[in-house]
This record gives C-alpha cells, sequence and structure tokens, in this order.
C-alpha cells in the first residue's frame, strides 16, 4: 500500500496539546491521540491487507498530511487505516444499517493498552541497559544525566495514567542514582510524594 515517508519514524506531537489531543484547523472538536489509534491487528495477531488502485496524486497529499507532523501519524498506512475506520463508520450510520464497527471498538482499547504496556516495558528495558553500561564504566553522572532527562520527558507527558506509571518506575528502578544530580540542582524527586 503506502510506503513509510522519511523523517517521520516518531509519531509526531507538534500539534499535540497537554491533554494528549490534536487539533485540526478545520472547525471539528478536539480529538485525542488515542482516537487517532487504529490498531493493525485483531487480539489474536490477525489482520487482513486490503490494497487497491487510486488517483497518483493521493500519495503526494498523504505524504503531505504526514510531514505536516499536525497529527499523531505515523506513516501514510497509519492515515488510510484511520480514513476506512472513519468511512465505514460513516457510511453504516448514512445507510441506516446495522454497525460491524463494534467488533473493532471492542477490543480496540485493550489493543492500545497492550501497546502502550509492550512500550513502556520495552522503554525502561532500554534506559535500565544504557544506565548499567555507564554504571560499568564508571561514569554514574552519565547515567544520572540519563536519567534526568528521562524524567524531563516524563514530566511533559499528558497527565494521567502512564505520566503516573512512568514516574513511579523511573523512581523505584533508579531513585537511588537520581540523588548523584540532586547536590548539582534541583532533585529529580522534587514534586514527587513519596
Amino acid at each position: 500500500m503506502a510506503n513509510r515517508a522519511s523523517g517521520a519514524q516518531n509519531p509526531p506531537t507538534s500539534e499535540l496539546t497537554n491533554s494528549g489531543s490534536a487539533r485540526a484547523e478545520t472547525g471539528h472538536e478536539e480529538l485525542t491521540e488515542r482516537q487517532f489509534r487504529v490498531p493493525i491487528k485483531d487480539h489474536h495477531g490477525h489482520s487482513d491487507r486490503i490494497s487497491f488502485r487510486c488517483h497518483p496524486q493521493y500519495m503526494p497529499v498523504l505524504n503531505n498530511i504526514l510531514r505536516s507532523e499536525r497529527f499523531p501519524f505515523r506513516s501514510t498506512n497509519d492515515i488510510v487505516r484511520y480514513a476506512v475506520d472513519h468511512v465505514c463508520r460513516d457510511l453504516e450510520r448514512r445507510a441506516g444499517i446495522p454497525s460491524m464497527m463494534h467488533r473493532i471498538d471492542a477490543i480496540r482499547e485493550l489493543l492500545i493498552d497492550d501497546e502502550n504496556n509492550a512500550s513502556f516495558l520495552g522503554n525502561f528495558e532500554l534506559i535500565g541497559r544504557r544506565v548499567q553500561d555507564y554504571i560499568n564504566t564508571g561514569a554514574p553522572q552519565e547515567a544520572a544525566r540519563i536519567l534526568t532527562e528521562t524524567r524531563h520527558h516524563i514530566d511533559q507527558m499528558p497527565e494521567g495514567y502512564w505520566k503516573s506509571r512512568y514516574r513511579q518506575e523511573l523512581l523505584s528502578r533508579f531513585g537511588h542514582l537520581l540523588q548523584v544530580e540532586a547536590g548539582k540542582g534541583a532533585s529529580l524527586t522534587d514534586g514527587d510524594e513519596g
């Protein structure tokens, strides 16, 4: 179908607000980043591939949308999945036929939560390896620097469960190392209770 556009490897956040929502200048209501996510498989790992021919100017349009970084899409495939999801809902509504989208909706939140949890675990595995590498090479200040930067990025996350979980995990795994930086300025545990 569509190839990944260069330079768009990570979900852009330039138009995401502190609440994790994206605003489009279309007059539509504000949508959360979660509403843009359409899982690529079901809870069994199954998926279907849909391919079709289209006017050659659609790819430049999709790439332009992706490059705008105004929406949390990682690839043009994400945009097409989002479009298919919304067009199916609209056409079912217009036709007055019973919706079959409830099958997707029933599992969507669980799949998104699974993706978030996998990302969470992977991030802390990577942080742990990097911190351990610095400690093993006798550079605890570099380990503390990485943790300080990580804490800064966590502080930029929208308020909610995942921000709280990331903060708790950072402190439980690396609280002892965070104190190395405390003598250089504000403690990384400032503002945390307990």
